[in-house]
C-alpha cells in the first residue's frame, strides 16, 4: 500500500496523481501528496516551465507545496538567463546540461530517502526518468544500479509511456 506520493509539480504531473490517487491524498489526514522541485521533467522547451506556486496551490488544495522554495520557477530562469527565452533557443536546455541532471537526479532519491514512508508513489516524467534509469551523460552512471541484467532490461529496453507504471525497489548505499 502507498504511504505518500511525490510529485512533479508540473500541472500535468499533478493532475496526473490526482486522477491516479483520488479520494486517498490528502496533504492533512490521509496519504501526503507532496510536490518536489527535483521530480519534475527536463527543462527543455516552455511546456517543461513549472506554473507559479500560488497557483498551483489554488488549483490543487489537497497538494502540499511547502517543498517548492520558489514561486516562480527557478530551473526554467537559470537555462532562460544561459540561452535566452524560448522563441530566441529553440533546442534542449537541461537535457544538455549533465552535472545539473546529476545534481536533481541525488537530490531527487535524497528526498525520498529522508521520507518516514517505505511505500512511495512517484509521480514524474519520462526524459527524467531516461536520464536517471538510461544514462546519457557520464555524471549519471553511477545513480542507479540493477541487481541483475534482467532488472536492467526491464528498466532499460524501451522509453517509459505516458501514464506509465512500473515498480522500483531501491536500497539506500
Amino acid at each position: 500500500d502507498v504511504e505518500c506520493i511525490i510529485s512533479s509539480p508540473l500541472t500535468r504531473a499533478l493532475q496526473t496523481a490526482k486522477l491516479c490517487f483520488d479520494g486517498v491524498a490528502h496533504p492533512e489526514g490521509g496519504i501526503p501528496l507532496i510536490a518536489c522541485e527535483h521530480w519534475r521533467e527536463t527543462v527543455n522547451f516552455l511546456s517543461d516551465v513549472r506554473r507559479e506556486t500560488g497557483f498551483l496551490r489554488t488549483e490543487f488544495p489537497h497538494v502540499d507545496f511547502k517543498y517548492l522554495v520558489h514561486d516562480d520557477d527557478p530551473i526554467w530562469a537559470k537555462y532562460e538567463d544561459k540561452f535566452g527565452d524560448h522563441t530566441e533557443y529553440e533546442s534542449i536546455r537541461e537535457s544538455g546540461d549533465g552535472i545539473a541532471l546529476e545534481k536533481r537526479t541525488r537530490a531527487a532519491w535524497k528526498f525520498v530517502t529522508e521520507r518516514p514512508e517505505k511505500s512511495i508513489a512517484i509521480v514524474s516524467h519520462s526524459a527524467f526518468f531516461m536520464h536517471m534509469f538510461t544514462p546519457h551523460f557520464e555524471e549519471l552512471e553511477d545513480i542507479v544500479s540493477y541487481e541483475d541484467n534482467d532488472v536492467q532490461w526491464l528498466m532499460t529496453s524501451s522509453q517509459f509511456e505516458n501514464c506509465e507504471l512500473r515498480s522500483v525497489a531501491f536500497e539506500v548505499p
